[in-house]
Protein backbone atom coordinates (compact mmCIF):
# COMPACT_ATOMS: atom_id res chain seq x y z
CA UNK A 1 0.00 0.00 0.00
CA UNK A 2 1.21 3.54 -0.96
CA UNK A 3 2.20 6.22 2.09
CA UNK A 4 -0.85 8.09 2.82
CA UNK A 5 -0.74 11.45 3.25
CA UNK A 6 -2.16 12.51 6.45
CA UNK A 7 -2.39 16.12 6.48
CA UNK A 8 -0.56 18.93 6.97
CA UNK A 9 2.33 19.22 9.56
CA UNK A 10 0.98 22.46 10.94
CA UNK A 11 -2.01 20.83 10.92
CA UNK A 12 -1.02 18.80 13.94
CA UNK A 13 0.07 20.74 16.63
CA UNK A 14 0.81 19.01 19.98
CA UNK A 15 -1.53 16.62 21.29
CA UNK A 16 -3.94 16.29 18.55
CA UNK A 17 -4.60 13.69 16.11
CA UNK A 18 -5.93 13.65 12.67
CA UNK A 19 -7.27 10.56 10.32
CA UNK A 20 -7.15 9.84 6.87
CA UNK A 21 -8.73 6.79 5.63
CA UNK A 22 -7.88 3.82 7.36
CA UNK A 23 -5.30 5.87 9.66
CA UNK A 24 -4.61 8.11 12.06
CA UNK A 25 -1.49 10.49 13.24
CA UNK A 26 -0.93 12.19 16.20
CA UNK A 27 1.67 14.51 17.97
CA UNK A 28 2.93 13.79 21.24
CA UNK A 29 3.31 16.65 23.47
CA UNK A 30 6.90 16.91 23.31
CA UNK A 31 6.54 17.10 19.19
CA UNK A 32 7.19 13.11 18.25
CA UNK A 33 4.44 11.80 15.90
CA UNK A 34 3.18 8.38 16.26
CA UNK A 35 0.81 6.56 13.74
CA UNK A 36 -1.73 3.45 14.16
CA UNK A 37 -4.73 1.98 12.72
CA UNK A 38 -7.86 4.10 13.09
CA UNK A 39 -10.36 1.11 13.59
CA UNK A 40 -10.44 0.47 17.05
CA UNK A 41 -9.10 -3.40 18.14
CA UNK A 42 -12.63 -3.67 20.21
CA UNK A 43 -14.97 -3.51 17.47
CA UNK A 44 -13.84 -1.15 15.15
CA UNK A 45 -15.55 2.44 16.23
CA UNK A 46 -12.95 5.09 14.72
CA UNK A 47 -10.71 6.00 17.27
CA UNK A 48 -10.17 9.20 15.10
CA UNK A 49 -13.19 10.55 17.51
CA UNK A 50 -11.94 9.87 20.64
CA UNK A 51 -10.14 12.19 23.17
CA UNK A 52 -6.84 12.49 24.30
CA UNK A 53 -5.87 13.21 28.21
CA UNK A 54 -2.33 13.08 29.99
CA UNK A 55 -0.61 11.10 26.98
CA UNK A 56 -3.84 8.84 26.66
CA UNK A 57 -6.10 8.32 24.10
CA UNK A 58 -9.85 6.78 25.07
CA UNK A 59 -12.48 5.48 22.49
CA UNK A 60 -15.57 7.38 22.48
CA UNK A 61 -17.71 4.00 21.73
CA UNK A 62 -16.97 1.56 24.75
CA UNK A 63 -13.86 3.60 26.91
CA UNK A 64 -11.09 1.40 25.61
CA UNK A 65 -7.61 3.28 26.66
CA UNK A 66 -4.53 3.57 24.53
CA UNK A 67 -1.04 5.20 25.59
CA UNK A 68 -0.83 7.32 22.73
CA UNK A 69 2.97 6.36 22.42
CA UNK A 70 3.09 2.93 22.49
CA UNK A 71 -0.20 1.73 22.08
CA UNK A 72 -0.15 -0.35 24.82
CA UNK A 73 -3.75 -1.10 26.11
CA UNK A 74 -4.64 0.35 29.48
CA UNK A 75 -8.24 -0.91 29.52
CA UNK A 76 -9.23 -3.37 27.06
CA UNK A 77 -8.52 -6.57 25.82
CA UNK A 78 -5.30 -5.25 22.97
CA UNK A 79 -3.53 -2.51 21.55
CA UNK A 80 -2.86 -0.69 18.97
CA UNK A 81 -0.04 -1.91 16.12
CA UNK A 82 2.04 1.37 15.35
CA UNK A 83 2.52 2.39 11.78
CA UNK A 84 5.17 4.09 10.33
CA UNK A 85 5.25 7.93 10.17
CA UNK A 86 7.04 10.63 9.61
CA UNK A 87 7.18 14.26 8.06
CA UNK A 88 8.37 15.28 4.82
CA UNK A 89 8.01 18.63 2.76
CA UNK A 90 5.56 20.23 5.56
CA UNK A 91 3.29 16.95 5.13
CA UNK A 92 2.71 14.25 7.25
CA UNK A 93 2.75 10.63 5.92
CA UNK A 94 1.95 7.13 7.45
CA UNK A 95 2.87 3.57 5.95
CA UNK A 96 0.54 1.26 6.82
CA UNK A 97 1.95 -1.83 7.25
CA UNK A 98 -0.79 -4.42 6.18
CA UNK A 99 1.17 -7.95 6.72
CA UNK A 100 0.28 -10.34 9.59
CA UNK A 101 2.83 -11.00 12.60
CA UNK A 102 2.09 -14.22 13.53
CA UNK A 103 3.67 -14.58 16.68
CA UNK A 104 1.72 -11.56 17.80
CA UNK A 105 -1.56 -13.24 16.61
CA UNK A 106 -0.10 -16.68 18.35
CA UNK A 107 0.17 -14.79 21.16
CA UNK A 108 -2.97 -12.85 21.20
CA UNK A 109 -4.92 -16.27 20.87
CA UNK A 110 -3.41 -16.94 23.76
CA UNK A 111 -3.91 -14.54 25.79
CA UNK A 112 -7.55 -14.58 24.31
CA UNK A 113 -8.33 -18.08 25.31
CA UNK A 114 -6.60 -17.19 28.86
CA UNK A 115 -8.66 -14.56 29.43
CA UNK A 116 -12.01 -15.47 28.23
CA UNK A 117 -12.26 -12.93 25.65
CA UNK A 118 -14.45 -14.52 22.95
CA UNK A 119 -14.25 -10.83 20.87
CA UNK A 120 -10.74 -11.20 20.75
CA UNK A 121 -10.81 -14.84 19.48
CA UNK A 122 -12.10 -14.16 16.94
CA UNK A 123 -9.80 -11.25 15.45
CA UNK A 124 -6.69 -12.88 16.19
CA UNK A 125 -8.29 -16.40 14.48
CA UNK A 126 -9.48 -14.47 11.62
CA UNK A 127 -5.34 -12.48 11.53
CA UNK A 128 -3.76 -16.17 11.88
CA UNK A 129 -6.30 -17.21 9.02
CA UNK A 130 -5.20 -13.97 6.84
CA UNK A 131 -1.62 -14.70 7.22
CA UNK A 132 -1.29 -17.92 6.01
CA UNK A 133 -2.27 -20.94 9.00
CA UNK A 134 -4.52 -23.68 8.03
CA UNK A 135 -8.28 -23.99 9.91
CA UNK A 136 -6.07 -27.49 10.93
CA UNK A 137 -3.60 -26.21 12.14
CA UNK A 138 -6.25 -24.01 14.28
CA UNK A 139 -8.28 -26.49 15.36
CA UNK A 140 -5.08 -28.58 16.75
CA UNK A 141 -4.04 -25.66 18.55
CA UNK A 142 -7.81 -25.35 20.39
CA UNK A 143 -7.65 -28.59 21.24
CA UNK A 144 -4.35 -28.82 22.85
CA UNK A 145 -4.98 -25.68 24.84
CA UNK A 146 -8.12 -27.15 26.17
CA UNK A 147 -6.20 -30.67 26.36
CA UNK A 148 -2.93 -28.97 28.20
CA UNK A 149 -5.23 -26.70 30.35
CA UNK A 150 -8.47 -28.85 31.42
CA UNK A 151 -8.12 -29.90 34.82
CA UNK A 152 -9.78 -33.35 34.60
CA UNK A 153 -8.27 -33.95 31.05
CA UNK A 154 -9.51 -32.82 27.98
CA UNK A 155 -13.24 -33.22 26.53
CA UNK A 156 -16.00 -31.64 24.30
CA UNK A 157 -13.68 -29.04 22.55
CA UNK A 158 -11.28 -31.96 21.25
CA UNK A 159 -14.43 -33.81 19.96
CA UNK A 160 -15.83 -30.52 18.47
CA UNK A 161 -12.22 -29.61 17.00
CA UNK A 162 -12.83 -33.11 15.54
CA UNK A 163 -16.54 -32.59 14.26
CA UNK A 164 -15.61 -29.61 12.34
CA UNK A 165 -12.98 -30.98 10.14
CA UNK A 166 -15.43 -32.55 7.75
CA UNK A 167 -17.68 -28.85 7.44
CA UNK A 168 -14.47 -26.68 6.53
CA UNK A 169 -14.75 -25.39 3.19
CA UNK A 170 -18.92 -26.66 2.67
CA UNK A 171 -20.49 -23.83 3.99
CA UNK A 172 -24.35 -23.82 3.53
CA UNK A 173 -25.61 -21.05 0.88
CA UNK A 174 -25.26 -17.87 0.90
CA UNK A 175 -22.99 -17.85 3.59
CA UNK A 176 -19.44 -16.24 3.08
CA UNK A 177 -16.51 -19.36 2.78
CA UNK A 178 -14.52 -17.24 5.02
CA UNK A 179 -17.67 -16.41 7.77
CA UNK A 180 -18.14 -20.15 7.70
CA UNK A 181 -15.02 -21.78 8.48
CA UNK A 182 -14.16 -18.27 11.08
CA UNK A 183 -17.41 -19.52 13.07
CA UNK A 184 -16.59 -23.10 13.33
CA UNK A 185 -13.40 -21.92 14.59
CA UNK A 186 -14.76 -19.17 17.19
CA UNK A 187 -17.64 -22.07 17.89
CA UNK A 188 -14.52 -24.21 19.22
CA UNK A 189 -12.68 -22.01 21.06
CA UNK A 190 -15.80 -20.70 22.62
CA UNK A 191 -16.38 -23.90 23.76
CA UNK A 192 -12.64 -24.14 25.01
CA UNK A 193 -13.06 -20.44 27.31
CA UNK A 194 -16.09 -22.08 28.87
CA UNK A 195 -14.42 -25.11 30.01
CA UNK A 196 -10.97 -23.70 30.49
CA UNK A 197 -10.79 -19.69 30.37
CA UNK A 198 -8.66 -18.22 33.39
CA UNK A 199 -7.08 -22.21 34.67
CA UNK A 200 -3.92 -22.57 34.59
CA UNK A 201 -2.10 -25.35 32.54
CA UNK A 202 -2.07 -28.51 34.11
CA UNK A 203 1.57 -30.28 35.35
CA UNK A 204 2.19 -32.22 32.55
CA UNK A 205 4.43 -35.73 33.28
CA UNK A 206 7.50 -36.28 31.22
CA UNK A 207 7.14 -39.08 28.75
CA UNK A 208 8.24 -42.28 30.52
CA UNK A 209 10.06 -45.89 28.99
CA UNK A 210 8.09 -48.30 27.65
CA UNK A 211 7.69 -51.40 29.40
CA UNK A 212 7.43 -54.92 28.06
CA UNK A 213 3.93 -55.11 27.90
CA UNK A 214 2.37 -51.87 27.50
CA UNK A 215 -1.06 -52.51 27.02
CA UNK A 216 -0.88 -54.43 30.54
CA UNK A 217 0.95 -51.32 32.65
CA UNK A 218 -1.43 -48.85 31.27
CA UNK A 219 -4.48 -50.94 32.12
CA UNK A 220 -2.65 -50.93 35.50
CA UNK A 221 -2.03 -47.34 35.46
CA UNK A 222 -5.90 -46.38 34.39
CA UNK A 223 -7.49 -49.22 36.93
CA UNK A 224 -5.35 -47.67 39.81
CA UNK A 225 -6.21 -43.83 38.78
CA UNK A 226 -2.26 -43.18 38.41
CA UNK A 227 -3.48 -40.91 35.93
CA UNK A 228 0.41 -38.94 35.88
CA UNK A 229 1.56 -42.42 35.20
CA UNK A 230 -1.14 -43.58 32.49
CA UNK A 231 -0.28 -40.16 30.34
CA UNK A 232 3.90 -40.61 30.82
CA UNK A 233 3.41 -43.87 28.87
CA UNK A 234 0.97 -42.41 26.25
CA UNK A 235 3.76 -39.63 25.89
CA UNK A 236 6.54 -42.05 25.74
CA UNK A 237 4.86 -44.01 22.94
CA UNK A 238 4.24 -40.54 21.28
CA UNK A 239 8.36 -39.82 21.98
CA UNK A 240 8.96 -43.18 20.15
CA UNK A 241 7.41 -41.95 17.03
CA UNK A 242 4.21 -44.39 17.18
CA UNK A 243 2.18 -44.14 14.03
CA UNK A 244 -1.34 -44.27 14.42
CA UNK A 245 -1.92 -47.96 14.52
CA UNK A 246 0.59 -48.41 17.58
CA UNK A 247 -1.34 -45.76 18.98
CA UNK A 248 -5.05 -46.98 18.52
CA UNK A 249 -3.84 -50.79 19.88
CA UNK A 250 -2.61 -48.84 22.78
CA UNK A 251 -5.75 -46.79 23.80
CA UNK A 252 -8.51 -48.56 22.74
CA UNK A 253 -8.27 -51.59 25.10
CA UNK A 254 -9.01 -49.00 27.88
CA UNK A 255 -11.96 -48.87 26.42
CA UNK A 256 -13.77 -52.06 27.22
CA UNK A 257 -13.32 -52.07 30.82
CA UNK A 258 -13.76 -48.46 32.06
CA UNK A 259 -17.15 -46.77 30.74
CA UNK A 260 -16.91 -43.11 31.61
CA UNK A 261 -18.84 -40.09 31.77
CA UNK A 262 -21.62 -41.18 29.00
CA UNK A 263 -19.44 -43.41 26.78
CA UNK A 264 -17.74 -40.18 25.54
CA UNK A 265 -14.34 -41.41 26.18
CA UNK A 266 -15.13 -43.73 23.21
CA UNK A 267 -16.01 -40.50 20.85
CA UNK A 268 -12.95 -38.52 22.57
CA UNK A 269 -10.48 -40.93 21.39
CA UNK A 270 -11.25 -41.19 17.86
CA UNK A 271 -11.42 -37.30 17.81
CA UNK A 272 -8.23 -37.06 19.32
CA UNK A 273 -6.62 -39.76 17.12
CA UNK A 274 -8.19 -37.52 14.11
CA UNK A 275 -6.90 -34.89 15.23
CA UNK A 276 -3.45 -36.43 15.86
CA UNK A 277 -2.83 -37.65 12.54
CA UNK A 278 -0.10 -35.54 11.19
CA UNK A 279 0.02 -33.36 13.63
CA UNK A 280 3.79 -32.32 15.74
CA UNK A 281 5.02 -34.65 18.21
CA UNK A 282 4.16 -32.39 21.30
CA UNK A 283 0.39 -32.08 19.90
CA UNK A 284 0.47 -35.47 19.61
CA UNK A 285 1.48 -36.15 22.90
CA UNK A 286 -0.53 -33.85 24.73
CA UNK A 287 -3.99 -34.44 22.80
CA UNK A 288 -3.72 -38.51 23.24
CA UNK A 289 -2.18 -37.80 26.30
CA UNK A 290 -4.78 -35.63 28.27
CA UNK A 291 -7.45 -38.48 26.64
CA UNK A 292 -6.00 -41.31 29.17
CA UNK A 293 -5.70 -38.38 31.80
CA UNK A 294 -8.63 -37.79 31.35
CA UNK A 295 -9.95 -41.50 31.22
CA UNK A 296 -8.07 -42.48 34.47
CA UNK A 297 -10.04 -39.50 35.95
CA UNK A 298 -13.28 -39.81 35.13
CA UNK A 299 -16.45 -41.27 36.27
CA UNK A 300 -16.34 -44.90 35.74
CA UNK A 301 -20.28 -45.09 35.26
CA UNK A 302 -19.92 -49.34 35.21
CA UNK A 303 -19.12 -49.32 38.95
CA UNK A 304 -22.37 -47.02 39.61
CA UNK A 305 -25.42 -49.13 40.97
CA UNK A 306 -27.60 -49.21 37.73
CA UNK A 307 -24.71 -51.35 36.51
CA UNK A 308 -24.00 -53.60 39.16
CA UNK A 309 -26.70 -56.51 36.76
CA UNK A 310 -24.25 -55.64 34.44
CA UNK A 311 -21.29 -56.64 36.05
CA UNK A 312 -23.01 -59.96 37.40
CA UNK A 313 -23.68 -60.78 33.75
CA UNK A 314 -20.22 -60.05 32.34
CA UNK A 315 -18.52 -61.89 34.75
CA UNK A 316 -20.65 -65.33 34.13
CA UNK A 317 -20.17 -64.29 30.74
CA UNK A 318 -17.03 -64.24 31.29
CA UNK A 319 -13.11 -64.57 29.59
CA UNK A 320 -14.92 -67.40 27.93
CA UNK A 321 -17.80 -65.79 26.49
CA UNK A 322 -15.29 -62.69 24.99
CA UNK A 323 -12.86 -66.02 23.40
CA UNK A 324 -16.23 -67.22 21.96
CA UNK A 325 -16.89 -63.40 20.11
CA UNK A 326 -13.51 -62.99 19.33
CA UNK A 327 -13.05 -66.24 17.56
CA UNK A 328 -17.40 -65.53 16.04
CA UNK A 329 -15.95 -66.94 12.47
CA UNK A 330 -18.80 -64.91 10.79
CA UNK A 331 -17.80 -61.25 12.55
CA UNK A 332 -17.02 -60.09 9.32
CA UNK A 333 -19.18 -61.70 7.30
CA UNK A 334 -21.85 -60.84 4.63
CA UNK A 335 -25.46 -60.65 6.54
CA UNK A 336 -27.97 -63.07 5.70
CA UNK A 337 -31.67 -62.29 5.62
CA UNK A 338 -31.76 -64.46 8.57
CA UNK A 339 -28.85 -62.17 9.95
CA UNK A 340 -31.06 -58.93 9.57
CA UNK A 341 -34.32 -60.26 11.16
CA UNK A 342 -31.74 -60.99 13.92
CA UNK A 343 -31.28 -57.83 13.71
CA UNK A 344 -34.69 -56.20 13.59
CA UNK A 345 -35.11 -58.29 16.89
CA UNK A 346 -32.06 -57.04 18.72
CA UNK A 347 -32.80 -53.38 17.98
CA UNK A 348 -36.63 -54.42 19.28
CA UNK A 349 -34.82 -55.98 22.40
CA UNK A 350 -32.73 -52.50 23.16
CA UNK A 351 -35.96 -50.66 23.00
CA UNK A 352 -37.77 -52.41 25.61
CA UNK A 353 -36.65 -55.55 26.66
CA UNK A 354 -34.94 -55.80 30.01
CA UNK A 355 -31.38 -55.68 30.96
CA UNK A 356 -30.69 -59.26 31.31
CA UNK A 357 -32.81 -59.90 28.00
CA UNK A 358 -30.52 -57.23 25.81
CA UNK A 359 -27.18 -58.95 27.27
CA UNK A 360 -28.36 -62.24 26.15
CA UNK A 361 -29.77 -61.28 22.52
CA UNK A 362 -25.98 -59.05 22.29
CA UNK A 363 -23.91 -61.81 23.78
CA UNK A 364 -25.55 -64.32 21.17
CA UNK A 365 -25.45 -62.08 18.35
CA UNK A 366 -21.46 -61.20 18.98
CA UNK A 367 -20.88 -64.78 19.24
CA UNK A 368 -22.37 -65.96 16.02
CA UNK A 369 -23.22 -62.76 13.72
CA UNK A 370 -21.47 -60.63 11.41
CA UNK A 371 -20.87 -57.85 13.79
CA UNK A 372 -22.26 -55.18 11.29
CA UNK A 373 -25.83 -56.58 12.39
CA UNK A 374 -24.97 -55.69 16.21
CA UNK A 375 -23.86 -52.65 15.40
CA UNK A 376 -26.83 -51.06 13.09
CA UNK A 377 -29.11 -53.23 15.92
CA UNK A 378 -27.67 -50.23 18.20
CA UNK A 379 -27.41 -47.28 16.01
CA UNK A 380 -30.89 -47.64 15.09
CA UNK A 381 -31.70 -48.12 18.43
CA UNK A 382 -30.20 -44.91 19.55
CA UNK A 383 -31.74 -42.83 16.95
CA UNK A 384 -34.84 -43.96 17.23
CA UNK A 385 -34.77 -43.31 21.36
CA UNK A 386 -33.57 -40.23 20.02
CA UNK A 387 -36.73 -39.28 17.89
CA UNK A 388 -38.98 -40.72 20.34
CA UNK A 389 -37.89 -38.83 23.68
CA UNK A 390 -39.82 -37.36 25.76
CA UNK A 391 -39.31 -33.55 25.22
CA UNK A 392 -41.36 -33.27 28.64
CA UNK A 393 -38.44 -34.56 30.47
CA UNK A 394 -36.12 -31.85 28.78
CA UNK A 395 -38.75 -28.83 30.81
CA UNK A 396 -38.90 -30.50 34.19
CA UNK A 397 -36.97 -28.99 36.73
CA UNK A 398 -37.76 -32.33 39.39
CA UNK A 399 -36.15 -34.74 36.81
CA UNK A 400 -32.55 -35.17 36.00
CA UNK A 401 -32.95 -36.07 32.41
CA UNK A 402 -32.63 -34.22 28.98
CA UNK A 403 -31.75 -34.61 25.59
CA UNK A 404 -27.94 -34.64 25.80
CA UNK A 405 -28.69 -38.04 27.76
CA UNK A 406 -30.33 -39.25 24.89
CA UNK A 407 -28.08 -37.41 22.49
CA UNK A 408 -25.34 -40.14 24.20
CA UNK A 409 -27.26 -42.89 23.53
CA UNK A 410 -27.15 -42.37 19.15
CA UNK A 411 -23.85 -40.91 19.58
CA UNK A 412 -21.63 -43.06 21.55
CA UNK A 413 -22.93 -46.42 19.25
CA UNK A 414 -21.94 -44.78 16.23
CA UNK A 415 -19.03 -44.94 17.33
CA UNK A 416 -18.56 -48.23 17.14
CA UNK A 417 -17.81 -48.33 13.52
CA UNK A 418 -14.86 -46.63 14.07
CA UNK A 419 -14.11 -48.83 17.26
CA UNK A 420 -14.71 -52.66 14.93
CA UNK A 421 -11.55 -51.86 13.59
CA UNK A 422 -9.34 -50.26 16.26
CA UNK A 423 -10.14 -52.56 19.13
CA UNK A 424 -9.34 -56.26 19.24
CA UNK A 425 -12.17 -58.51 18.63
CA UNK A 426 -12.63 -59.75 22.36
CA UNK A 427 -12.52 -55.61 23.38
CA UNK A 428 -14.75 -54.38 20.59
CA UNK A 429 -17.41 -57.07 21.95
CA UNK A 430 -17.11 -55.99 25.58
CA UNK A 431 -17.50 -52.63 24.77
CA UNK A 432 -20.94 -53.38 22.70
CA UNK A 433 -22.18 -55.16 25.40
CA UNK A 434 -21.60 -51.83 27.86
CA UNK A 435 -23.35 -49.88 25.20
CA UNK A 436 -26.14 -52.22 24.67
CA UNK A 437 -26.76 -51.38 28.06
CA UNK A 438 -26.00 -47.38 28.42
CA UNK A 439 -29.01 -47.24 25.90
CA UNK A 440 -31.47 -49.88 28.24
CA UNK A 441 -30.98 -48.06 30.74
CA UNK A 442 -32.30 -45.29 29.35
CA UNK A 443 -35.79 -46.99 28.07
CA UNK A 444 -38.18 -44.38 30.36
CA UNK A 445 -36.79 -41.50 29.01
CA UNK A 446 -38.27 -42.51 25.20
CA UNK A 447 -41.53 -43.54 24.27
CA UNK A 448 -42.12 -47.46 23.58
CA UNK A 449 -43.72 -48.41 20.08
CA UNK A 450 -43.16 -50.90 17.48
CA UNK A 451 -39.71 -51.20 15.76
CA UNK A 452 -39.46 -48.11 12.91
CA UNK A 453 -39.06 -49.96 9.19
CA UNK A 454 -36.15 -48.58 7.22
CA UNK A 455 -36.55 -45.44 4.99
CA UNK A 456 -34.63 -45.60 1.53
CA UNK A 457 -32.41 -42.72 1.50
CA UNK A 458 -30.09 -41.86 -1.20
CA UNK A 459 -26.91 -40.37 -0.72
CA UNK A 460 -27.89 -37.09 -2.41
CA UNK A 461 -30.50 -36.97 -0.43
CA UNK A 462 -28.61 -37.19 2.77
CA UNK A 463 -26.46 -34.97 1.98
CA UNK A 464 -28.59 -32.51 1.16
CA UNK A 465 -30.43 -32.85 4.42
CA UNK A 466 -27.36 -32.60 6.27
CA UNK A 467 -26.47 -29.49 4.73
CA UNK A 468 -29.94 -28.10 5.09
CA UNK A 469 -29.54 -29.04 9.16
CA UNK A 470 -25.80 -27.30 9.35
CA UNK A 471 -27.42 -24.46 8.06
CA UNK A 472 -30.01 -24.17 10.54
CA UNK A 473 -27.30 -25.11 13.27
CA UNK A 474 -25.10 -21.90 12.05
CA UNK A 475 -27.85 -19.76 13.15
CA UNK A 476 -26.61 -20.03 16.45
CA UNK A 477 -29.72 -21.44 17.49
CA UNK A 478 -27.29 -22.82 20.51
CA UNK A 479 -26.45 -20.14 22.66
CA UNK A 480 -24.09 -22.20 24.98
CA UNK A 481 -20.98 -23.88 23.26
CA UNK A 482 -21.88 -26.60 24.94
CA UNK A 483 -24.96 -27.15 23.16
CA UNK A 484 -23.66 -26.29 19.87
CA UNK A 485 -20.64 -29.47 20.56
CA UNK A 486 -23.45 -32.17 20.90
CA UNK A 487 -25.40 -30.60 17.96
CA UNK A 488 -22.92 -31.20 15.64
CA UNK A 489 -21.74 -34.51 16.71
CA UNK A 490 -25.18 -35.43 16.45
CA UNK A 491 -25.52 -34.42 13.02
CA UNK A 492 -22.55 -35.61 11.77
CA UNK A 493 -23.59 -39.39 13.16
CA UNK A 494 -26.33 -39.04 11.64
CA UNK A 495 -25.29 -38.04 8.36
CA UNK A 496 -22.55 -40.98 8.72
CA UNK A 497 -25.36 -43.41 9.94
CA UNK A 498 -27.61 -42.61 6.82
CA UNK A 499 -25.51 -42.98 4.36
CA UNK A 500 -24.30 -45.98 5.87
CA UNK A 501 -27.29 -47.08 6.40
CA UNK A 502 -29.46 -46.38 3.24
CA UNK A 503 -31.69 -45.24 5.66
CA UNK A 504 -33.71 -41.74 6.69
CA UNK A 505 -33.95 -42.49 10.57
CA UNK A 506 -30.67 -41.20 11.83
CA UNK A 507 -31.44 -38.14 9.85
CA UNK A 508 -35.02 -37.74 11.02
CA UNK A 509 -34.17 -38.15 14.84
CA UNK A 510 -31.28 -35.50 13.92
CA UNK A 511 -33.27 -33.18 12.82
CA UNK A 512 -36.10 -33.39 15.61
CA UNK A 513 -33.14 -32.83 18.07
CA UNK A 514 -32.07 -29.41 16.27
CA UNK A 515 -35.19 -28.62 15.78
CA UNK A 516 -36.52 -28.70 19.40
CA UNK A 517 -36.10 -26.23 22.27
CA UNK A 518 -33.55 -27.81 24.62
CA UNK A 519 -33.15 -26.47 27.68
CA UNK A 520 -29.62 -25.15 28.10
CA UNK A 521 -29.59 -23.20 31.41
CA UNK A 522 -32.45 -23.91 33.82
CA UNK A 523 -31.78 -22.00 37.01
CA UNK A 524 -34.61 -23.72 38.62
CA UNK A 525 -33.66 -27.25 38.48
CA UNK A 526 -30.43 -25.77 39.77
CA UNK A 527 -32.26 -24.54 42.71
CA UNK A 528 -34.17 -28.06 42.72
CA UNK A 529 -31.54 -30.08 42.85
CA UNK A 530 -29.65 -27.90 45.98
CA UNK A 531 -32.84 -27.89 48.12
CA UNK A 532 -33.46 -31.49 47.59
CA UNK A 533 -29.85 -32.12 48.70
CA UNK A 534 -30.05 -29.61 51.57
CA UNK A 535 -33.51 -30.87 52.84
CA UNK A 536 -33.32 -34.22 51.68
CA UNK A 537 -29.63 -35.31 52.11
CA UNK A 538 -31.39 -36.65 48.61
CA UNK A 539 -29.80 -36.66 45.01
CA UNK A 540 -31.51 -35.87 41.58
CA UNK A 541 -33.96 -37.59 40.40
CA UNK A 542 -33.17 -39.93 37.62
CA UNK A 543 -35.69 -42.18 36.15
CA UNK A 544 -32.93 -44.45 34.28
CA UNK A 545 -34.43 -48.50 34.79
CA UNK A 546 -32.61 -50.63 37.07
CA UNK A 547 -29.80 -52.53 35.90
Amino acid sequence: MPPIRVCAAADLPPGALHARGPVFAARLADGRLVAYDKACPHQGYPLSQGSVCAGVLTCAWHNWKFELETGVARLGEEGLRPQRVWEEGGQIFVERDETVHLDAAWAGLRDALAEGQVGRLGRELGRLRLGGVSDRALLVHLAVWDADHAEWGPGHPVALAAACLPWLGRPPPGVDPEVHALQLLVEVGALVIEAVARRPARPLPAPLPLPADLPAALAAAVEAERAAEAEGLVRGLVALGADGAALRAALGPLLAEHFVNFGHHLIFVEAALRLAEGAAPADQAALLGGWVFGLTQGTREDLLPPWAGHRKRRAAWGAAGQARAATNPRREAAPTAEDHAAGVALEVALLQDSPAAVFAALAEALEGRPWVVVIDALVRAGATALLRFEAAHDADPEVDAGWLDLTHRFTAPAGLRWAVGALPPADFAALALQLGHFLVLAQPMFAHGPSLPPAPLGPAAARAEAEALLAHLLTDRAARPIFFAHDLKVLNAALDESLRLGDALPLQAARRYLEARPQERSARQVAVEALRLLREGKPPRTIERAG
